[in-house]
């Protein structure tokens, strides 16, 4: 299954004001084809939470124009720096890792997107039988949310 989402500012290029990340995020759950391998979390019966650091690749959308096809069969896609510092850039990043569920039972998950200033947030869940889309951002009125929370929080179902 996958689960890509999207980062992205309204703002202007030339606003004087400080920009958040611009970052289009793809994530990657379970067999999906991709054109490189993808680091994977694997959940077991023990499980309860994780970060996703390790697992994060991610690839600079350098013109704005990847959809979500082209971004998931690009050879550009780079392990996430042990200190990432993205700035003030202008250009879409999109983010990608894969989550296999190995343990006996359903697991329920949260993804927590923990920056608030994001100006525009789409989660893409791509399972080998359909895909679900998420939007979230300060264009998207607070309480239609999957989840009411300060962050961007989306419920995931393995």
């Amino acid at each position: 299954m996958f689960l890509p989402f999207l980062f992205r500012s309204r703002r202007d290029a030339r606003c004087s004001l400080p920009r958040p990340w611009q970052l289009l995020l793809v994530w990657l759950i379970g067999l999906v084809s991709v054109s490189t391998p993808v680091p994977a979390l694997t959940l077991d019966d023990t499980f309860s939470a994780a970060s996703l650091r390790q697992e994060l690749q991610f690839l600079r959308d350098g013109n704005g124009q990847l959809d979500l096809a082209a971004a998931l069969h690009s050879d550009g896609w780079q392990a996430l720096p042990d200190n990432p510092g993205f700035g003030f850039d202008v250009a879409p990043y999109w983010f990608r890792t894969r989550i296999d569920n190995s343990s006996t039972q359903t697991q329920h998950l949260l993804l927590e997107i923990a920056n608030p200033l994001l100006d525009d947030v789409r989660v893409y869940l791509l399972r080998s039988d359909r895909q679900d889309y998420v939007r979230m951002g300060d264009d998207i009125p607070f309480a239609q949310r999957p989840v009411v929370h300060h962050h961007y929080v989306v419920p995931l179902i393995l």
